[in-house]
């Protein structure tokens, strides 16, 4: 294949959380991150994260969503809503300055509303966002101009850029929220076993992972890692298996010229038929139409 998912991806260390600390000086964080870098793993934090894919495509996780990502891709992320946005690329190489990334305390800036009464309806933006927040069409576009922009400003300009964009954002209506369930806080050791889980799949996404292979990776009878597991992610291990596995199948159709035959046996599926109907249950329409709807932008495809 022309792209796969990297030994050095699956290895990478990473803390059980993503520490966040803004300076002394700003109210926020604003940075460029290159891909992998030391949080490209499935993360959670108590900040606000404002997250644009500025080019690369790949397989987005976002509380029990799984779905691609394309250039473009703008999201929203409420505290500790874990998430990861996977990229295929070559073994050995990265893809610098991928993400741009906003990271924030939604409770000072709802805390600033005793002051600045103004704020107060960014309260919906941010419960809304706790779910995970897709924007879609020209918005996104359009705020991913001014987030760029927002990274060259200072002092109070850069305060009141911020919070422009966080109030165009409220009242935007092209959006999809992208998780069902919500997570409000996640302890050490059960984000580390999730975590354990989920790089285990992703490393055997061609292959036939069993419940009891992954219980075993968790260190649990078969019985109580199911319900871990579901309580946790939202949906059912074997679910999330599928949903992975067609995630990956999206971004090798938009980004390869490999068969539907050879991307669905590169997915783990030996039997044609079978994939074609698990990839039209989850994402509307069969391989050969996505792939078609990809290529052509004016078609709902991606740029």
């Amino acid at each position: 294949m022309n792209a796969e998912l990297t030994p050095e991806r699956q290895q990478m260390q990473s803390p059980q959380f993503e520490r966040i600390a803004c300076g002394a000086s700003e109210s926020f964080v604003w940075r460029v991150d290159d891909y992998p870098w030391q949080f490209s793993t499935w993360n959670c934090h108590p900040e606000f994260e404002i997250h644009l894919i500025r080019h690369s495509s790949g397989i987005a996780m976002v509380g029990d969503y799984i779905g691609n990502f394309g250039p473009g891709d703008l999201t929203i992320i409420g505290s500790w809503l874990p998430h990861d946005w996977i990229s295929f690329r070559q073994p050995g190489s990265n893809l610098p300055g991928r993400d741009l990334v906003i990271q924030f305390d939604p409770h000072r800036i709802l805390n600033s509303a005793v002051i600045f009464p103004e704020l107060a309806h960014l309260s919906d933006l941010f419960d809304r966002a706790l779910n995970g927040i897709r924007f879609t069409g020209k918005s996104a576009q359009q705020f991913a101009e001014q987030l760029e922009r927002l990274g060259d400003s200072k002092g109070a300009d850069r305060v009141g850029r911020f919070f422009s964009i966080l109030e165009a954002m409220s009242d935007e209506t092209s959006y999809e929220i992208l998780s069902k369930a919500r997570q409000t806080s996640l302890n050490k050791n059960d984000n580390d076993i999730i975590q354990r889980v989920i790089e285990h799949l992703k490393q055997n996404i061609s292959e036939e992972t069993s419940l009891a292979e992954l219980a075993a990776v968790a260190k649990m009878t078969e019985t109580s890692f199911s319900r871990f597991f579901g309580r946790h992610v939202g949906i059912t291990y074997s679910e999330f298996k599928t949903r992975l596995r067609i995630g990956r199948a999206c971004s090798l159709l938009r980004s390869s010229n490999e068969t539907v035959a050879n991307i669905a046996l590169d997915c783990g599926y030996n039997n044609l038929a079978n994939f074609n109907r698990r990839f039209l249950s989850i994402q509307g329409c069969t391989p050969r139409e996505y792939r078609k709807k990809a290529e052509d932008p004016t078609n709902g495809g991606e740029k």
